[in-house]
């Protein structure tokens, strides 16, 4: 009913199961500038994932998700971002309680930003480079699937021939600092790289495509 009232409004409203490829196709995924997986159930939304890879390798997806226990699978399979509800609702809490203990709302909304630039790395770009001591710079990037590093050890790499030392990994939630040689990177890590501007632009395009 509320389809169909939807649709007398003027809405361009489809109604289907998003698992089925078909379905995706009627809902016009082919001219999709993004797409947003709303259900909890990540199984079916690792299967419309599929879809998406084979139909729309392209396309950016955003996934809501209840916590972070499927982070890297969706990663893995192509998500642009992972939305989990008990982060925001954390960060909701945490604001408010700030300022009912009287931190000005300014603080407040830096240090929230923060949370999410650490968590989020499409906000990552907003802050995604600082200054280290010594003039070097301190950068964060994410490894996607396709990147060359994926599966390599980090000590394969050579990145200290650019002059850049991998500083920390944060996979799943998780922060190593100082990472082995011997780790294997993964599709959805995040790296923090440091070392000089120039230095950290040929690492980032090595990582990505093994190109120096």
């Amino acid at each position: 009913q509320r389809v169909r009232l939807a649709r007398e409004m003027g809405e361009p409203v489809s109604y289907g199961n998003a698992t089925r490829r078909m379905i995706l196709q009627a809902a016009g995924i082919g001219r999709a500038r993004a797409l947003v997986i709303t259900f909890k159930d990540a199984p079916a939304a690792l299967k419309v994932m599929g879809h998406v890879h084979a139909l729309r390798p392209d396309l950016a997806v955003l996934v809501r998700t209840v916590d972070d226990t499927h982070l890297e699978e969706l990663l893995e399979a192509g998500a642009t971002e992972v939305i989990p509800d008990v982060l925001e609702a954390s960060l909701a809490l945490a604001t408010h309680l700030l300022l009912l203990l009287g931190v000005p709302m300014g603080e407040v909304i830096k240090r929230t930003a923060k949370v999410r630039a650490d968590r989020y790395r499409l906000l990552r770009a907003l802050f995604h480079e600082e200054e280290a001591p010594g003039g070097e710079s301190i950068h964060v990037m994410h490894l996607p699937p396709q990147a060359y590093g994926v599966g390599k050890r980090l000590g394969s790499l050579h990145l200290q021939d650019f002059g850049v030392k991998v500083i920390a990994v944060r996979r799943r939630g998780i922060r190593g600092e100082e990472p082995e040689p011997s780790m294997v990177l993964r599709a959805g890590d995040i790296l923090v790289l440091k070392g000089p501007k120039e230095g950290i632009e040929h690492a980032k395009r090595h990582l990505l495509s093994g190109k120096p």
